[in-house]
């Protein structure tokens, strides 16, 4: 008798997972799965203040004036994804000639993330009394797909100085004060 239950139950479990056995050998078809990976190109220059500069008295007379600067550092952060081969340049340009008797100098920091956040560019933009206005200069290049961050100090520090242009100094006057726009840009690598 005991044989039979075990042969009745072998039975029963073999009837029972014959449909698990049967659809395991089913080809059951195939399956895709598509990625789109678009051109993403996203670009902004943080700053908590403006960056301004006041032109007063110098520590002792007969020294050039005093320039202080007064401003917070600003950040240019981005996130990037290029085709194979493909690069991205970021430019900066003023909006206008700088006035007798001043120079002032805008370039970019090491640029810090993952990925290829590009290379920073020795001179960077430079407007002086022969600028010409809205002139793209380059002053990172490289950039490939990437992302800097987005916290408040990520990216590359964006710096600006004003010097005194002592080739035009005899031609300064004084003014209540002046706005200088610089537009920063992302564009295709040429």
């Amino acid at each position: 008798m005991t044989e039979r239950i075990i042969r009745a139950s072998c039975l029963l479990l073999l009837l029972l997972l014959s449909p698990f056995f049967l659809s395991a050998q089913v080809d059951g078809g195939d399956s895709t799965t598509t990625i789109t990976i678009n051109d993403v190109s996203l670009f902004q220059h943080t700053t908590a203040t403006d960056v301004s500069f006041v032109i007063d008295d110098p520590a002792s007379p007969g020294e050039l004036p005093l320039i202080t600067p007064a401003g917070t550092p600003t950040y240019l952060q981005y996130t990037v994804v290029v085709a194979t081969g493909a690069e991205k340049t970021i430019q900066a340009s003023c909006d206008t000639t700088m006035r007798d008797g001043l120079r002032m100098n805008i370039w970019a920091g090491a640029p810090t993330g993952t990925g290829g956040v590009g290379t920073a560019l020795a001179g960077g933009l430079e407007v002086g009394t022969t600028y010409v206005a809205d002139t793209a200069v380059d002053i990172i290049d490289t950039i490939t797909s990437c992302a800097t961050g987005s916290g408040g100090t990520q990216g590359p520090a964006v710096f600006c100085t004003l010097t005194i242009d002592e080739s035009t100094f005899a031609n300064m006057v004084t003014v209540a004060s002046e706005v200088y726009t610089i537009t920063y840009t992302m564009i295709d690598s040429p």
